[in-house]
């Protein structure tokens, strides 16, 4: 393996670390840490608005807000396409089960996290709008 590939997975890890966190909320394990590299150092990004990972990373932004912000303003965005690979990734394996099928019938619990989840989404948005105008992280 060259330095310079050495260099590229050792930040795609990086990477995966940090969309992972953002998604669910604790640290990835190796195997996806492993697959996401693969993946993505194997599909190259034909993304049209690329996002400076590295940016986002070294200023610990919350990448979340920012994928909201840019995927209203393009759906081809290199930082979409990132999350979406990592959710691909969990949502096959068994311990990621319960955050992607839920088989509990609550009404009531339902429609609290339903609103809940909205919100949090809206202030996402503005958050992600507010890193976007405040930290140059397009690429």
């Amino acid at each position: 393996m060259s330095g310079l590939t050495a260099n590229a997975d050792a930040f795609l890890a990086r990477e995966a670390v940090l969309l992972h966190q953002a998604v669910f909320g604790f640290a990835a394990p190796k195997e996806v840490v492993s697959q996401y590299v693969d993946a993505v150092s194997r599909h190259p990004d034909d993304a049209r608005v690329a996002v400076d990972m590295v940016r986002i990373a070294d200023l610990l932004l919350d990448a979340e807000a920012i994928e909201i912000a840019l995927r209203l303003r393009s759906r081809q965005n290199s930082l979409t396409r990132k999350f979406h690979v990592m959710c691909y990734l969990c949502e096959t394996r068994p311990e990621y089960y319960r955050r992607f099928v839920c088989e509990d019938t609550r009404f009531v619990r339902g429609f609290l996290s339903l609103a809940f989840h909205t919100f949090r989404t809206a202030y996402k948005l503005l958050k992600g709008r507010y890193l976007l105008w405040k930290y140059d992280v397009l690429g």
